[in-house]
Parts: structure tokens; sequence; C-alpha cells
């Protein structure tokens, strides 16, 4: 049972590397909200942004959020435009983690 296993997971990432990720095609840029910079609220919020064949993000779920900046990555994720995954020259649909970190200086 054990070989069968490892023999999926290679051939998944064999998978893997032959596709593009969707990427931004500008920087993501979040506003840091007022109230949490009053706060001293620091964090990551990490985001699974569904990205169509378009680059348009159309869903977005909170992998791990801080409930005082999660708008804000939201929106800032919104934003921005990206490229499409590919694979074998053929654009598609995709999904793409992203990690937005908070931090004052």
């Amino acid at each position: 049972m054990k070989q069968f296993i490892l023999v999926i997971v290679f051939a998944s990432l064999v998978f893997a590397q032959e596709m593009t990720q969707p990427k931004p095609l500008e920087n993501i840029i979040p506003v840091y909200p007022k109230e949490a910079m009053e706060k001293d609220i620091e964090g990551t919020v990490v985001l699974k942004c569904f990205i169509d064949k378009f680059g348009n993000v159309t869903d977005i779920e909170i992998l791990k959020g801080v409930p005082s900046l999660n708008d804000s990555a939201i929106e800032a994720v919104q934003s921005v435009k990206f490229s499409p995954a590919k694979k074998e020259n053929k654009i598609f649909s995709s999904s793409v983690i992203i990690p937005i970190k908070y931090k004052l200086n």
C-alpha cells in the first residue's frame, strides 16, 4: 500500500511541474487598516484565490486570517489582475495561495 501512495504523490508532483500557476501582473499592495495600526496588530492573512481564464479573481477563501486585516487583504487581491494558469499552451481557471503580510515598523 505504501508504494502505491508514493507513486501517486510522485505523479502529482510531475503534473504540477508542467503547469504555470496564476501570477499577479502587478504588486499586491494592501492598505494597512487604521484601527489595526492603532492597536499594533500585525500578522499574515493567507488567501486561496480562484482565478478565471481571463485573469480575474472570481472567489477568495481565507485559509488563515487576522480579523482586523482580512478585509484589507481581500480588497488588495481583488484589485489586481493575474496571468491565468497555463498547461501545454492552454489557458484555464485555477487557484493560487497568496500570503499577505502586515508588519509595522
